[in-house]
């Protein structure tokens, strides 16, 4: 898979993580802990819809920011 197509893919999943984040904290949250509740939900819905993205697909290791 090429990277656009990978990043439309990735990005059409994000108003359904949206709505779970939303649910999991609200969707204006306030306090610092309503915010990374939040945040956890939206990134891990996130990794979760993108999985089958790369099922099978090698990836690069990062080291020390280089690729």
């Amino acid at each position: 898979m090429q990277n656009a197509e990978y990043v439309a893919q990735r990005d059409a999943l994000i108003p359904r993580a949206v709505r779970h984040a939303n649910k999991a904290a609200g969707a204006n949250p306030q306090s610092s802990a309503d915010r990374e509740t939040w945040n956890r939900a939206f990134h891990g819905k996130m990794t979760e819809l993108a999985r089958p993205l790369t099922a099978g697909q090698r990836t690069r290791t990062v080291i020390k920011g280089r690729a």
